[in-house]
């Protein structure tokens, strides 16, 4: 695991990044990260990802996202994420909880038919999504408040808005940051924290492939 959170990092993060396929979380969140989103497509043991504010480029909401078959949460708010979110995203069997606010996805949601059972909170709050189709057996919180569509879709704008237990930094699942590294599982892991500077990010990455 790399638990970088709240610290000062600044620049692009480190293409090797992507070499990391035994990762199992990722945060960086509330950083000075810049460049483009990281390429996790490699990253299938991940089930934990949170890049959430930080100074990215503009860009699509990745399509490796639906990659990630282990994934159960995802946090990317305030990330400059644009375009519509891949539809196959929220069948990740393994998903519990998605928090893509303050970003400008726009369009059109569509969240399929094959939603994961154990998908509980879908937080896009203060984007630009003008309708959505859900499928008539949704029954997870969706929270659409501060989109165009609430302007004209009232009724799907009232539809479990509350997120279940808040979208902290664990949100609707147990948080697992206290945990130290299991060597059977990942033995290119690190869970650093209370670092500050961009070399040291990057030496800190490197450091966590051997």
């Amino acid at each position: 695991m790399i638990l970088l959170d709240d610290n000062q990092f600044s620049g692009p993060v480190p293409k090797s990044i992507s070499n990391l396929r035994n990762l199992t979380e990722l945060n960086l969140a509330n950083n000075l990260l810049s460049g483009m989103v990281p390429d996790l497509s490699n990253a299938t043991q991940l089930h934990y990802l949170d890049l959430s504010n930080n100074d990215f480029a503009r860009s699509p909401a990745p399509e490796w996202f639906s990659t990630l078959i282990s994934l159960h949460t995802l946090l990317m708010h305030n990330d400059g994420l644009t375009g519509t979110i891949p539809s196959a995203l929220f069948s990740l069997p393994q998903l519990q909880q998605i928090s893509l606010a303050n970003n400008s996805l726009n369009g059109t949601l569509s969240m399929g038919s094959n939603i994961s059972p154990l998908l509980r909170v879908v937080n896009l709050t203060n984007n630009q999504i003008t309708d959505a189709n859900v499928d008539p057996g949704y029954n997870i919180s969706l929270v659409l408040s501060g989109n165009p569509i609430c302007l004209s879709d009232i009724n799907i704008c009232k539809l479990k808005q509350q997120p279940q237990g808040g979208l902290g930094p664990c949100g609707a699942v147990s948080c697992s940051h206290n945990q130290s590294a299991n060597p059977e599982t990942s033995q290119k892991s690190a869970s650093i924290r209370s670092t500050q500077g961009s070399m040291l990010f990057i030496v800190l990455i490197m450091h966590s492939m051997f």
